[in-house]
């Protein structure tokens, strides 16, 4: 089945109950007539009991929750909303994160205006509950033209994609505990996808104590799992050989 036009914000959810109302609000405020817009909400098996918050959206048909029969890990959750996901454009929103009011019409009308493939834009960083500075990403992707590496500096929480591109090069790496958002932002710079950016803030993204990137597991294997990336993006150049496709 063909997807349809309209927008598709996945986001993964484990243990982040007093964040995703947050979340979830902040999609349902879009200002965008039109357009249809779904939030494809996909629980990893939370133990802090989220679907009591998204009980509160249950007449919202735009809100679609899942439940994980077991903990799958961040990248098959990812891989999960994306297979469920029924419209043709795909933005990615973590849990302990939310929009800003025109953060889908910025970035859906750059998308289809410039016929880009890939769209991305700047973060707001909030702290302690308090909007600390702009991330200094777009930045960095701005000055680094012609680097081979730009695709280092593209924030997660900031893009929107044409799902199509899953079917062409394939759904997040289920190997990896993290890190599969940068391996696939490469694997999409790599293969010469045509990519754009807005230039005001889509998203507020969350710093916090018990985010993934901060966890003692990762801060003590962060060396060898950016080894690890890095190979497989070098071998991806080449081929594509065990990626499953959308």
């Amino acid at each position: 089945m063909k997807d349809m036009d309209g927008i598709s914000v996945i986001t993964t959810l484990f243990n982040y109950a007093h964040y995703i109302e947050n979340c979830i609000d902040s999609i349902i405020g879009q200002e965008f007539p039109g357009v249809p817009v779904e939030h494809v909400i996909v629980d990893d098996c939370s133990t802090d009991n989220p679907q009591e918050v998204v009980n509160q959206y249950k007449n919202n048909s735009s809100v679609r929750y899942f439940l994980l029969e077991e903990n799958a890990g961040y990248s098959a959750a990812k891989n999960y909303g994306i297979r469920k996901s029924k419209y043709n454009t795909i933005v990615m929103l973590d849990a302990d994160d939310w929009l800003t009011k025109n953060s889908l019409r910025m970035r859906y009308e750059r998308l289809t205006s410039g016929s880009f493939d890939l769209v991305h834009g700047p973060a707001n960083v909030v702290k302690g509950g308090k909007v600390n500075k702009i991330s200094p990403s777009m930045d960095r992707w701005n000055k680094n033209r012609r680097s081979p590496r730009r695709w280092k500096h593209i924030h997660a929480q900031g893009v929107m994609l044409r799902k199509s591109i899953h079917s062409e090069i394939g759904l997040y790496d289920e190997s990896m505990r993290c890190k599969s958002d940068r391996e696939m932002w490469a694997r999409i710079f790599n293969r010469k996808y045509k990519i754009g950016t807005v230039n005001d803030p889509v998203v507020f993204y969350r710093c916090h104590s018990k985010q993934m990137h901060r966890s003692e597991w990762k801060l003590k294997k962060n060396k060898k799992l950016t080894s690890s990336m890095e190979k497989k993006i070098e071998k991806r150049k080449r081929s594509l050989d065990g990626i499953d496709l959308l």
